[in-house]
């Protein structure tokens, strides 16, 4: 078994460690509605240069923005959670963020408050492997919100071709969503606001080093862990 597929492995069986019977609970905690949020940007504190510039340019204006949340689609999470990008791509479908709402649940079933994980999955169109890491890590005892980036899921435009320009444009957008997304989850009912993680598993573990401001950083590239930023 190569290598790769083996750790996989070793890491899904690590994360659906649980009672067998956890698993068939619904959540019977209604979660749909509408919830607003500002951004929280804080001031850049760069000497370089070069490195200064290019914080800037993953900067957008402070302003205030709805998070609504909705229905999921069947077998993706207990929630769907949609808001704007504060990035645009002139594409309404593109440019409102999808979020896959898995939610931490008590003995009885019931939605509970607990810390939340944001979830960047890989760059398989599928994402299979992130929504794996969401369910894994809501099983423990986590809220869970797998994003689905720029051109992905709910977000994918059959007909348009990702050029140089746009996939550039795309790489800022994602990292602009995936910090709007830790305000968004901060403001959800349930959510401990004080203990939100980011994970991102391969390519997508680039998008949470523009979070080490933001707590505490949870990667499956290279080493395997969570530490605190």
């Amino acid at each position: 078994m190569p290598k790769r597929l083996f750790t996989l492995v070793i890491l899904w069986l690590a994360l659906v460690s649980f009672p067998a019977n956890a698993r068939l609970r619904t959540c019977r905690s209604p979660l749909e509605s509408h919830f607003r949020r500002s951004i929280r940007w804080p001031d850049i504190e760069e000497h370089d240069a070069d490195a200064r510039a290019c914080l800037h340019g993953l900067c957008w204006p402070r302003t205030e923005f709805s998070a609504e949340v909705e229905t999921p689609l069947q077998g993706r999470g207990d929630a769907l959670v949609r808001f704007p990008s504060p990035v645009t791509t002139g594409s309404d479908k593109n440019d409102r963020v999808a979020m896959q709402w898995y939610a931490a649940r008590d003995e009885q079933g019931h939605a509970t408050k607990a810390p939340a994980i944001i979830v960047v999955h890989e760059s398989g169109s599928g994402m299979t492997v992130g929504q794996l890491m969401a369910k894994g890590l809501r099983n423990q005892g986590f809220h869970t919100f797998m994003i689905q980036l720029p051109g992905y899921g709910l977000r994918k435009e059959g007909s348009r071709k990702t050029d140089g320009d746009l996939f550039l444009l795309r790489i800022k957008q994602s990292i602009a969503d995936v910090r709007r997304a830790r305000d968004a989850v901060a403001a959800l009912p349930l959510v401990d606001a004080d203990h939100i993680a980011v994970q991102g598993t391969s390519s997508s573990a680039h998008f949470r080093v523009p979070l080490r401001d933001r707590g505490v950083l949870f990667s499956t590239r290279r080493r395997r862990g969570c530490r605190s930023a």
